[in-house]
């Protein structure tokens, strides 16, 4: 079968072999400049809430006096905390003074509401994986980063961590660290994602809820590339429904943790049921590391789809999950999975499960492992 090819370029530069080790690798992304923007630094003064655009010399307050295209520094080494939304104009960058240890957290006022709010063009960076900027949901918002219908996003080098976790018996909340939907050319690079609603999830038991590290479905030219991922309620990295998707080198472990507490859980890299009939969806998996998964380690589908180089170990069910369990299933077709080292799951799971599939378009080579732990089922379809 011929591999599929894309239009979009990487560099595996190493692998690491333990759990929490995350694969090197560089992708660049180009962005039409218009003008240089202005540097404005912001310093904390003591401020109680800087998502108050009254108060002059508030986060918030720069936002809406220089706006769009300008790049924000806060330049205190110290804790900028906010009771609301703070709105990222559009072209804008935030970020914080270079090794400084300035960071944003949501106060009791942002409960159940998100941190920040991105507009096109815009991008929330640190500086380096060593130097990066921290934004804290302190166990009260319910997203860090939210961004809808944008496009030339970037979130980079930042550490966010810490959704809510204690809600009521019988609710149903979304508690993701980074969502991005309908949105077109996406580079998520070189973040912590820490704590999606759990870790400890307060009265688990009682209420069901979702939380996912990144929750980007429904995207275009998305790159989800060298995230350090732990503790989440369902997935690592959901992009059900994105078109284009490079999602590489990224460190994926204890996630699907809501099986703990008996609700919904999820998979490490999860993007199945799309919808999008037999479209060729361009999808890179390649060089990640999954690890203490509580569901499947990579569960997909769909036409066009490499699954290569990444090391699935010590998770519950499958490590590989190549199946539509929804009606109308998604037909998988011209799809690779190679050299990837591979483990059985706990409780008779097997590595690898392949369903509703086109046949003589699936092709297994070069993996290792629990490579003979494959199981075929009995539905096949077409894409032709």
């Amino acid at each position: 079968m011929k591999k599929v090819r894309f239009n979009h370029s990487f560099l595996k530069t190493g692998l690491c072999v333990v759990c929490i080790g995350i694969a090197a690798v560089s992708f660049s992304m180009f962005f039409q400049i218009t003008s240089a923007a202005t540097i404005y630094t912001i310093p904390n003064n003591g401020t109680s809430d800087h998502s108050d655009p009254n108060v002059v010399g508030t986060i918030a307050w720069y936002f809406n006096t220089y706006g769009a295209g300008q790049e924000y520094r806060l330049s205190s080494s110290a804790t900028y905390s906010i009771e609301s939304t703070l709105n990222l104009p559009e072209g804008a960058t935030l970020t914080k003074t270079a090794g400084s240890s300035a960071r944003i957290e949501a106060g009791n006022g942002c409960s159940n509401g998100v941190m920040l709010e991105m507009g096109s063009g815009s991008t929330v960076k640190g500086w380096s994986e060593s130097d990066r900027f921290e934004l804290d949901g302190n166990r009260q918002a319910k997203h860090i980063i939210e961004a809808l219908h944008g496009s030339n996003l970037t979130i980079k080098y930042c550490t966010l961590h810490q959704t809510k976790n204690d809600y009521l018996d019988g609710e149903d909340p979304r508690l993701h660290l980074i969502v991005v939907k309908y949105s077109d050319g996406v580079l998520i690079k070189g973040n912590l994602l820490r704590r999606a609603g759990c870790e400890p999830k307060e009265n688990g038991t009682n209420w069901a809820g979702a939380g996912a590290a990144i929750y980007a479905p429904q995207n275009k030219n998305l790159q989800c590339l060298e995230n350090d991922i732990s503790y989440t309620l369902t997935a690592g990295i959901d992009f059900t429904g994105s078109f284009r998707v490079n999602c590489i080198g990224n460190g994926i472990h204890n996630t699907g943790m809501n099986k703990l507490y008996g609700g919904p859980s999820a998979d490490g890299i999860t993007a199945y049921h799309n919808q999008l009939g037999c479209t060729n969806l361009e999808w890179n998996i390649n060089d990640n590391l999954i690890c203490n998964y509580y569901h499947h380690g990579i569960h997909v589908s769909g036409k066009g789809i490499n699954i290569e180089r990444n090391t699935i170990t010590n998770g519950l069910e499958h490590a590989i999950r190549l199946y539509d369990r929804y009606d109308p299933h998604d037909c998988s077709s011209d799809v690779l999975i190679s050299d990837n080292y591979l483990s059985t799951g706990g409780d008779g799971f097997s590595a690898v499960v392949i369903n509703y599939y086109e046949a003589g378009t699936i092709q297994l080579s070069g993996n290792t492992g629990d490579t003979n732990d494959i199981v075929w089922g009995s539905n096949t379809c077409s894409c032709n």
